[in-house]
């Protein structure tokens, strides 16, 4: 019986190992059941043009007001329970983006992968579609520091500020990978515009 009682604990431990290992307890959209989604969907306090996003809809010139509160919602929320939706949301807003939009998601990405850079970078790990989202990160951050380079601001400075932040914010080894990945090829692609742009 003692027996029985052991191999089930161990198998009971496995199973959580394993799921810690997947997501590191991290909560997203796509992990969530179709009920949970449901009720965050009918959610009062879920902003109407995220759900306009969410539902295909991209009109962002004729509603730049809206998309700069989305945003801001999204890069501030302190709503855990939101946060998976929003930013589902803030990555089907990165793979359309284009012009102003652009240039406003680059600041964003910046603050995202600052602020809550395990949960990012996890997501980009353990995501379907973990190699688009991070080359969107790196596309991004690394405009946002080629647009901020000046002789008072040198891009190197803002960059070594943010990278040594974001890896202290990271504890599992395979997301420190990761992130290690992103900020190199951060480092050579906002090297390269700011290079360019100087010819």
């Amino acid at each position: 019986m003692r027996l029985i009682l052991y191999i089930s604990f161990l198998i009971c431990l496995t199973n959580i190992t394993v799921a810690q290992t997947k997501n590191d307890n991290f909560i997203y959209w796509e992990s969530l059941s179709q009920k949970k989604q449901q009720e965050i969907l009918k959610d009062k306090n879920v902003l109407q043009f995220a759900l306009d996003i969410y539902n295909g809809h991209h009109d962002f010139e004729q509603k730049d007001s809206l998309l700069l509160q989305l945003l801001d919602t999204i890069t501030r929320s302190k709503n855990t329970h939101l946060f998976p939706f929003y930013y589902f949301v803030f990555i089907k807003i990165c793979s359309v983006s284009d012009g102003w939009v652009s240039e406003e998601i680059s600041g964003r990405c910046f603050d995202l992968l600052a602020d809550k850079t395990e949960y990012v970078v996890n997501h980009i790990r353990t995501g379907q579609n973990g190699e688009a989202e991070m080359n969107y990160y790196i596309d991004y951050i690394s405009y946002s520091l080629y647009v901020d380079n000046s002789e008072n601001n040198p891009w190197q400075k803002e960059f070594d500020t943010f990278a040594k932040e974001a890896k202290t914010n990271v504890k599992n080894q395979k997301n420190k990978k990761i992130l290690d990945k992103i900020l190199n090829e951060v480092k050579t692609k906002a090297n390269k515009l700011v290079q360019d742009d100087k010819q």
